[in-house]
């Protein structure tokens, strides 16, 4: 019951968060220069991108972020228009791993970008350097671990459904 109650909590206290109506971009020359102000946004440091992922023509960041409760992780996109780039992100970071150090199970978030798109993300927390995961169709594949936080991930296209 005490971990239902932190969980709503944090969701409760990111809800607010959600960094979405295009009228609020602040759109930049370069993907570069737009990472730069959502690492900003975000209250993260360089060093809490965990991965920038092309898939699907679009560009999927991945970062975490400690939080009192212990380590979160986000999904943001960049967004495109007229040649210039924005940070966008409408869902909201998960927790991946608690204070007291316990990971939580695979995480399967639905992601989506300002262009509509649809990603599954899969994520957790592993020590193991081999460790597969199974995807929403069953398939196992091996997630792409960060060796220093032991963060894992897995970006799936969820376009092809419609």
């Amino acid at each position: 019951m005490r971990y239902l109650m932190l969980v709503l909590l944090i969701i409760v206290i990111f809800s607010g968060c959600s960094l979405g109506s295009e009228d609020s971009f602040m759109w930049f020359p370069s993907p570069e220069a737009a990472i730069q102000n959502g690492i900003k946004l975000e209250g993260i440091n360089e060093s809490d991108l965990l991965a920038t992922v092309e898939t699907d023509g679009e560009t999927l960041l991945i970062f975490k972020q400690n939080v009192p409760e212990g380590t979160i992780v986000g999904v943001a996109s960049l967004s495109k228009k007229d040649g210039e780039f924005a940070w966008y992100r409408e869902n909201d970071p998960v927790l991946v791993k608690h204070l007291d150090e316990t990971a939580s199970p695979t995480i399967t978030c639905e992601i989506n970008t300002q262009s509509k798109k649809i990603f599954y993300v899969y994520l957790g927390v592993t020590s193991a350097i081999e460790n597969r995961i199974s995807l929403k169709n069953g398939t196992k594949v091996q997630p792409t671990i960060d060796k220093n936080s032991g963060i894992y991930y897995y970006v799936e296209s969820g376009n092809d459904e419609k």
